[in-house]
């Protein structure tokens, strides 16, 4: 389990916690906010999943009990081990981010590309390292213990460049020998477990500080610009996780121009291919 920390003080503010989905092409988005007390006081949590393959690990993962398993010290570790008592989850898998926000900190983990960002004072402090096809480390070290092979397709994929702009891109994915299947991450829940590590962050609060701590699928991450200018909407003071998923919606289908190509020229994502849509929020309402 790789693990990144962050460092500083202390105490508790009355928080802002919600969520939004909006269900699409394959319905495997997931999302749960919730708290229970601490030794002292409320810990807040919020579980994102975004599911894909078939339904097998969603819909194991949608019948964990949440408000029990994240008072858990490792619930990343009782998830897995709750898969491992699933057949059949060769072509089946999800990401997963799990956030659990005490007084003075903020514990997260995850394990494929959804996004996780936390702010002090509206300026982002951490944001995931995701294990996309992007994680130069991952892929080298999967190929160089011959996990699985590399698979470069054509010019599928996009990426958001501006408003109205995407960027074709190669579409990577990684095909895994022992199980006969493939994914377009390097690791993943379920797939018979077969690149399920995941990595974890501690991020200490300063007292004196307000904090937001954001999580989504990739619903909304590939509708954000590569440049990072969409990120200070997702964390604003007043922004909610219905106006983050309605302005993803929006994204996926509106027209679209393409960086090296005729600009006259725009199309629309198909009816019915938009990705499924999930995120979450936690905001502290007055100064920790």
């Amino acid at each position: 389990m790789s693990s990144i920390v962050c460092s500083s003080a202390v105490t508790a503010s009355t928080p802002y916690l919600n969520s939004a989905v909006l269900q699409h092409r394959s319905a495997q988005d997931f999302v749960l906010t919730g708290s229970y007390m601490g030794d002292w006081n409320p810990v807040y949590w919020i579980a994102n999943y975004d599911g894909h393959g078939d339904d097998t690990v969603i819909n194991v993962l949608r019948h964990i009990d949440h408000d029990v398993m994240m008072r858990s010290e490792d619930p990343l570790s009782e998830i897995k081990n709750i898969l491992k008592g699933h057949k059949g989850s060769n072509g089946s898998g999800s990401t997963v981010s799990l956030v659990k926000i005490f007084a003075d900190r903020v514990e997260v983990g995850w394990i494929g590309d959804s996004e996780i960002i936390v702010s002090e004072d509206g300026n982002i402090i951490f944001k995931n390292k995701k294990h996309d096809m992007n994680h130069t480390e991952d892929v080298a070290d999967i190929l160089k213990n011959n996990l699985a092979t590399l698979e470069v397709g054509k010019k599928t994929n996009t990426r958001v460049i501006d408003d109205k702009t995407l960027e074709l891109i190669y579409s990577k994915y990684m095909y895994w020998h022992t199980i006969n299947s493939r994914f377009n991450m390097t690791r993943a829940l379920g797939h018979g477990g077969v690149s399920d590590e995941s990595s974890t962050a501690i991020i200490h609060f300063k007292k004196g500080h307000k904090y937001t701590i954001f999580t989504s699928s990739d619903g909304v991450g590939d509708m954000l610009r590569v440049d990072g200018s969409d990120d200070a909407f997702l964390i604003a003071e007043d922004t909610t996780p219905m106006q983050i998923a309605e302005w993803a919606k929006a994204r996926w289908e509106q027209p679209w121009s393409f960086k090296d190509y005729d600009p006259n020229y725009s199309i629309c994502y198909p009816k019915g291919s938009t990705d499924d849509i999930s995120c979450a929020l936690f905001k502290h309402t007055s100064k920790v």
